[in-house]
């Protein structure tokens, strides 16, 4: 226990870092954005340049000449993707001139309210204590089955259900599925809400989160709880396959019906982060219009196909800089965390020496 104040003292330290690190963000998004993708360019010219002088020493060996064309191969790959990619950052200078002004106005949002750092801590709360009141509710409706003696080699007895619990059982899942959905669902078109709210208000005395979260109970309950429905029919689905596969050894014997389980598998994967994608934008539409669920869907869906290329733009760039921030915020944070002294050495140096 004497190590929880060191994690706790880190902790905070991680936060304050990444407030630092948004502040800095604010004002030189640009400039780490155009380091960002010159770094891809000159990484991808670099190492053609360094696979090609490997092939030129493979090609000195007396059974390298096959292994020498592969490497000339992939180095020539890596400098057309390097032409390819200086090209499409010359091209799409205005597009990239925008993300850049997203990123500094999301920086400024974080900066101006920093209760939103609070969202993703009490969103984790809020599901362990539901996951754990829907465990306990799950034991208690498993034990309601007639019980069953005890097989011989089992240590304990079972449980067997009728038609009636297990169908039980079937909506307790599925409701799982779905409150859990709906609280993400519920915390993203609150921060929506915040940001188009903070964005287009000029009081900034208000409240944005307590104005979002009266919009979200009131005025688009159904909305919120109709996306997250499609998302949590999905999921259901998919542990129905998954119980099916583990439960059936002719699915695990026959080679066939394993490469069929495996690609239903990859489509219900596809069509599960395609609803999420589809329900993002539909939050950001319903925060932004108050449509219903499926207007903003089908209007966030068009408006996605106008602008293709700067929401792939974004979704290129963005996921490559969030993930160096956390990389680096981590890095740091991990260094701090190893170069302080432990309360084990902080306790050897208050003993008196032997000598």
């Amino acid at each position: 226990q004497a190590y929880y104040y060191v994690i706790i003292i880190v902790y905070i330290i991680s936060v304050l870092i990444g407030l630092i690190f948004m502040f800095f963000i604010k004002r030189l998004a640009g400039c780490c954005i155009w380091v960002i993708l010159i770094f891809l360019v000159l990484s991808m010219a670099v190492g053609g340049f360094i696979l090609f002088n490997k092939a030129q020493s493979q090609e000195k060996e007396i059974d390298g000449q096959s292994r020498s064309s592969t490497t000339k191969y992939v180095s020539y790959g890596l400098w057309a993707g390097a032409i390819i990619a200086a090209l499409m950052i010359f091209c799409l200078f205005r597009q990239i001139q925008l993300l850049v002004a997203v990123l500094e106005s999301a920086a400024i949002f974080v900066n101006q309210e920093g209760v939103s750092l609070l969202a993703p801590v009490l969103l984790f709360f809020i599901k362990v204590i539901f996951t754990a009141a829907w465990i306990v509710s799950f034991i208690y409706l498993f034990s309601t089955g007639t019980p069953k003696l005890k097989k011989k080699g089992y240590p304990i007895g079972g449980i067997t259900w009728d038609n009636h619990h297990r169908e039980m059982v079937y909506y307790h899942l599925f409701g799982y599925y779905w409150i859990s959905c709906f609280l993400v669902s519920f915390f993203e078109f609150v921060m929506a809400s915040a940001v188009s709210i903070w964005y287009f208000l000029q009081d900034r005395s208000k409240s944005i989160f307590g104005i979002s979260v009266f919009r979200g109970l009131f005025y688009h309950f159904g909305s919120i709880a109709f996306g997250s429905l499609i998302l949590a029919v999905i999921k259901f689905i998919k542990a129905i396959f998954d119980y099916i596969h583990t439960q059936l050894e002719v699915l695990r014997e026959n080679g066939q019906m394993q490469i069929l389980t495996k690609i239903t598998g990859c489509c219900m994967d596809f069509f599960e982060r395609f609803v999420k994608f589809i329900n993002n934008h539909a939050y950001i539409h319903i925060a932004l219009t108050g449509d219903s669920f499926c207007t903003s869907a089908y209007n966030g869906f068009c408006l996605i196909m106008r602008n293709g290329l700067r929401f792939g733009l974004s979704a290129g760039i963005l996921p490559w800089f969030c993930f160096l921030s956390k990389v680096g915020i981590t890095t740091i944070s991990t260094c701090l965390l190893y170069t302080s002294p432990s309360p084990r050495d902080r306790q050897k140096s208050r003993m008196p020496s032997s000598a």
